[in-house]
């Protein structure tokens, strides 16, 4: 299989997380169901969208909680951000001493992935704020983000929820002396104004 054939494989779910933007509903899929696909849609947001525009204006998130608190994260995300529709993706947290340094916790517990991606519908939408009150929220839940979306956490946060000695370890073994980024300073924003979108 081509690289290109891999990536986009699966273009109707990309045309889902679009349908926010243009309505759902047959007459929609129907007229413009051939346009959205991923390939299209990557390139209007490379040719049209920053990532600061993106974050301002909208909320592109992957959180993850154990099953049991599943309820309390998605009334959350109701009452602050109004976004719908949510994606639900049941989790199961196998050997997690492999996977330490990113893994869920306890292989004993369930988890569902609530896929959050959308303008928020409650205005004004304070970017900073919000996505800090989800990760704080994530925390006393005892999930978290998956993180490729924009975080927010500061240091002492995010080596807690992430194993950052055992990380350390390894990059200090591995590549000592490197002078990369750390895991942290890759997906953590620094450089993000607290936006309103009025």
């Amino acid at each position: 299989m081509k690289t290109d054939e891999y990536l986009f494989r699966y273009d109707r779910g990309t045309f889902w997380i679009a349908s926010y933007k243009i309505g759902d509903g047959l007459l929609n899929r129907l007229l413009f169901g051939y346009l959205m696909v991923s390939e299209n849609l990557f390139t209007f947001r490379a040719n049209h969208r920053t990532d600061a525009q993106t974050e301002s204006k909208g909320f592109l998130q992957d959180l993850v909680v154990p099953s049991k608190k599943f309820i309390d994260l998605v009334n959350a995300v109701n009452t602050s951000l109004r976004i719908f529709p949510l994606w639900f993706c049941p989790i199961k947290n196998v050997n997690p001493e492999r996977r330490k340094i990113f893994s869920l916790g306890d292989a004993d517990i369930n988890y569902i992935n609530v896929g959050v991606y959308g303008d928020p519908r409650i205005q004004p939408y304070a970017t900073v704020e919000r996505n800090r009150e989800m990760e704080s929220l994530l925390t006393k839940l005892g999930g978290k983000k998956v993180l490729y979306g924009c975080s927010y956490y500061t240091r002492e946060e995010f080596a807690e929820l992430y194993d950052m000695k055992t990380y350390d370890t390894l990059r200090n073994k591995y590549i000592p002396n490197a002078d990369i980024p750390t895991i942290y300073d890759k997906v953590i924003r620094h450089d993000v104004p607290v936006l309103c979108v009025d």
